[in-house]
């Protein structure tokens, strides 16, 4: 429980840092509209960034990598067997000149 706290804590103060550091630190000359694109682009860094750690973790809680090595092995195999069983012919036909 302490730990779900402590997550959204932090993505709480870090979207309000996301929203107020641009309001408070933006230039005379800059307009509202480039202040809130400034918002708009960090937050969706924030959640592009925050999505790929969540897809680390996955990937390396259920350990994906293993069993498709172990499938894409198991597939050539199976392709060097079936090359195996061929028979391959080839006919050439020679001309006199060149």
């Amino acid at each position: 429980m302490t730990n779900k706290r402590n997550i959204i804590f932090i993505l709480i103060l870090t979207i309000s840092l996301a929203v107020l550091l641009p309001v408070i630190f933006r230039e005379k000359t800059e307009g509202f509209n480039q202040t809130l694109n400034i918002i708009g682009t960090l937050i969706s860094s924030i959640a592009g960034f925050l999505t790929l750690l969540i897809a680390i973790i996955l990937f390396n809680k259920f350990g994906i990598e293993t069993p498709l090595l172990q499938k894409n092995t198991d597939v050539v195999f199976s392709f060097l067997e079936e090359f195996k069983r061929q028979v391959f012919k080839f006919k050439e036909k020679v001309s006199g000149s060149l």
